[in-house]
């Protein structure tokens, strides 16, 4: 059977999971009220961006760590 190499999980992966997380909670309550049935453009405009910009945020930051990480 191969070695697999195992990598441990940082203190700041975690850190950056929990952020992550609190933030996609956070922004869910843009969208959660409706208005007439509906979702108005303009805050789904905002949930979107406020979304693509944590999501791109974290995944910079897992690939540096898992790259340049000890």
């Amino acid at each position: 059977m191969p070695n697999i190499l195992t990598k441990l999980v940082s203190m700041i992966e975690l850190f950056y999971d929990l952020v992550f997380t609190y933030m996609i909670s956070q922004a869910t309550s843009l969208i959660h009220h409706l208005q007439h049935g509906t979702i108005s453009p303009v805050s789904f405009l905002i949930f979107a961006v406020i979304v693509i910009v944590f999501i791109n945020s974290w995944m910079v930051q897992s690939v540096f760590t898992n790259r340049y990480g000890s």
